[in-house]
């Protein structure tokens, strides 16, 4: 009796320690840990995507980019792929089949951290293109005309930039931006040359703030005035207007004296951009002119020119 005991006993040691788990492989547990922090870098990743826009404003799909991220980065399905494969990785008796499978899962995470890039690329290194419409808009808000149809070439380019979008390639889609910008700046320039030969009301001139110095220009002197020189107007480029990928151009007119001093100023055609607006304002101070002159003598007049803010490629 105390044999069969003793039996029963041994058997129940030998259930238990076959029961037990192995003890982890050292190099399998230091994979598993890299992998993880991989994954955690490409999460961090796209949520410092949110913290760039705050605002979460839609693009011209009417979309935001934390759609965007839901739908194409770390879906539900694709952690669930992840978290299989390294569960796999970590619970394999050698290290060669773990790494098979960490490698597997660092493929699929690679691919995620592509697409949060080319997310990245289309958001906030192709501006204005996510918001064409809105730019193209806002010109003819600020000078208070109703808006015209947009470009048919500006409505081809975003049809195939909505293409690409809708399957999810983000990268060709900021290159189709690219493009888009290009026409967009074109578009809008000519849509202010219009504005300017129908505008009839009569602009508000404001005096000139700074020290006005008469014309030094000798010579020949045309009947009309003109612009002789100014300082470079990338000088008073607003930095928060380049973040944004804001350009345009800024129709002023000037009333210039007989010494060739501008003495005030006037918004013709607004951009369609305020801090734009006032960096041409800005740039006008440093401007100077040569007047016109009548029967050899000069006189008063006025000049009416753009100030164009153009992005550099």
């Amino acid at each position: 009796m105390r044999r069969g005991r003793v039996s029963i006993a041994l058997l129940a040691l030998l259930l238990a320690a076959c029961s037990r788990e192995p003890a982890p492989d050292p190099e399998i547990t230091a994979a598993v840990e890299q992998f993880d922090a991989q994954q955690r870098g490409v999460e961090s990743g796209f949520r410092q995507l949110l913290v760039r826009q705050p605002e979460n404003e839609p693009d011209f799909r009417g979309r935001t980019i934390s759609q965007d991220l839901d739908q194409w980065v770390m879906t539900s399905s694709t952690r669930d792929e992840l978290q299989a494969l390294r569960d796999r990785a970590l619970k394999s008796t050698y290290p060669n089949d773990a790494r098979q499978l960490l490698a597997s899962a660092e493929s699929l995470l690679k691919q995620e951290a592509d697409r949060s890039n080319g997310i990245s690329k289309y958001w906030f290194g192709s501006l204005p293109a996510p918001y064409w419409r809105r730019h193209w808009q806002s010109l003819f808000d600020a000078n208070e005309l109703p808006a015209e149809d947009p470009d048919g070439m500006l409505l081809d380019i975003e049809g195939h930039m909505r293409k690409s979008l809708d399957a999810g390639d983000f990268s060709a889609a900021a290159g189709i931006a690219d493009e888009l910008n290009s026409v967009l700046a074109e578009s809008r320039d000519r849509a202010t040359t219009r504005i300017l030969q129908t505008r009839k009301t009569t602009p508000t001139f404001r005096p000139r703030s700074s020290v006005c110095v008469p014309s030094a220009l000798t010579g020949d002197r045309s009947e009309r005035p003109r612009l002789i020189r100014g300082e470079s107007v990338d000088r008073f480029y607003p930095a928060a207007a380049i973040s944004r990928g804001e350009q345009g151009a800024v129709v002023l007119r000037a009333r210039i004296d007989g010494s060739g001093c501008a003495r005030s100023v006037a918004v013709v055609v607004h951009s369609g951009v305020p801090s734009l607006d006032d960096a041409a304002l800005a740039w006008f101070e440093t401007a100077e002119f040569a007047p016109a002159v009548r029967g050899g003598a000069p006189v008063d007049s006025e000049l009416t020119w753009k100030v164009r803010f153009v992005l550099k490629s």
